[in-house]
């Protein structure tokens, strides 16, 4: 048998005795040095995931640059799949199967005002937060506008400035308050 390209076999799985037709598989060529990682994102980024967009992988202690190649938008039980190529050389201890964890740059940096993501945001629909008065006897409920979102931060886009204390815990209890008393 001949292979279409070389590389190391992996997944052989032919038995012995096993009878095999033209087209079946028995295995799989890796390509020795040319790695991919690929990433099952969540759906809420498919709109902002794309071809060319930077990444990190972070490997050992070894911060690696990537780029996405490849998009696969079918969404799977919330997740669609991207593929991933080093800008640089993988380590050679990499191996086909390895879990790694990556960074996906969507978008260029830019300076914003963010709170910690959680269940006060929930329960205001994003729409109100409380502002803590200067001398922290008491909190107001302010209106708010949220923009980008990510599992640990959302970035403010108005009804706060900078400095403004707000109280992140789960406002449940406080639902039908405007003025909290602090004591």
């Amino acid at each position: 048998m001949r292979t279409p390209l070389a590389g190391r076999l992996t997944n052989f799985d032919l038995q012995p005795g096993q009878s095999l037709k033209a087209g079946d598989k028995i295995g799989q060529i890796d390509s020795e040095g040319r790695y991919r990682l690929d990433a099952d994102i969540d759906e809420f980024y498919l709109g902002r995931v794309a071809v060319g967009e930077r990444a990190e992988a972070d490997i050992g202690d070894v911060k690696l640059p990537l780029t996405v190649s490849r998009v696969h938008p079918q969404v799977t039980n919330g997740q669609f799949r991207a593929e991933l190529t080093f800008d640089t050389p993988p380590p050679a201890r990499l191996r086909r199967g390895e879990s790694v964890d990556i960074r996906i740059t969507l978008g260029e940096t830019q300076t914003a005002l963010v709170l910690p993501n959680g269940a006060w945001l929930e329960a205001g629909g994003g729409s109100s937060a409380f502002v803590m008065a200067p001398n922290g006897r008491s909190a107001d409920r302010v209106s708010i506008a949220s923009g980008r979102r990510n599992p640990e931060q959302v970035e403010l886009t108005g009804g706060l400035r900078a400095g403004d204390r707000v109280i992140v815990s789960s406002y449940n209890s406080y639902k039908n308050f405007n003025h909290l008393a602090i004591r």
